[in-house]
């Protein structure tokens, strides 16, 4: 599931369909604590609409495990997913309403969007609503479960690959957020996140970031806490405000 991930994330020149898959092209020109409350506007969507059926959350529930790499009917074991667990897993229907992945390392049953995190990070850890939130959007999307807002982020011909990585990160987290977010939002990429979310290194993800500010793809627009609040270009166009440049 990392390497599908990866592979996509390696592709911003892109659009999304309705089923999660790509087509291109998004434009190239040849020269050139994680979040605040916020106001509602679009955003990623669900690609289905209404009130779902006890029958249709288990089809995306199926959908979801098997974009975390798990192909056992539900209720079945399966071979845990998580780092260094050797041994089986398997989900429930806990009396709250939600499914819950246990296995016996886990002290605790924990929702898939923490499973997703898990990966990406090599290990469990706390996640915090928002964060959780941000996971499962990104979950949603691998299962063919969500629609991102499309955004038409320009990368010059010369970007680095790493860039590019960085870029169509920072493109889908934008364009996956929901609830209260507005698609021209400022948002923090944190450094320990953005690893996680890229599925690059520290040392990979400052200098793409540091990349992307210098070409303008990105800027800062001040701080949430001690966080940087970034925004993509493209927000502003998509968004009907005036860009940066426009400003100068």
């Amino acid at each position: 599931m990392q390497a599908q991930a990866n592979a996509l994330l390696r592709q911003p020149d892109t659009v999304w369909t309705t089923q999660g898959g790509l087509t291109p092209p998004l434009s190239r020109e040849p020269s050139e604590t994680l979040e605040p409350s916020a106001s509602s506007s679009a955003t990623g969507r669900l690609y289905r609409g209404g009130d779902s059926s006890s029958g249709e959350q288990r089809d995306e529930t199926a959908a979801r495990l098997r974009a975390l790499g798990v192909t056992a009917p539900l209720y079945k074991r399966f071979p845990c997913v998580l780092a260094e667990h050797d041994h089986c897993a398997r989900v429930y229907f806990t009396t709250e309403g939600f499914w819950r992945y246990y296995c016996d390392h886990l002290a605790r049953g924990i929702g898939l969007a923490e499973v997703r995190a898990a990966i990406a990070y090599g290990r469990t850890r706390e996640l915090s609503g928002v964060e959780a939130a941000r996971w499962r959007e990104r979950l949603d999307f691998e299962a063919g479960l969500r629609i991102p807002v499309v955004l038409d982020v320009r990368l010059p011909e010369s970007c680095p690959e790493t860039v590019r990585v960085v870029a169509g990160a920072m493109r889908l987290f934008v364009g996956l957020r929901g609830g209260p977010f507005p698609l021209s939002e400022p948002f923090v990429f944190a450094s320990e996140f953005a690893q996680a979310y890229c599925n690059l290194s520290a040392e990979r993800v400052r200098p793409a970031k540091d990349w992307l500010e210098r070409a303008g793809v990105i800027y800062r627009t001040g701080k949430h806490g001690r966080a940087i609040l970034w925004k993509l270009a493209a927000q502003d166009k998509a968004s009907g405000g005036t860009t940066r440049a426009d400003r100068r």
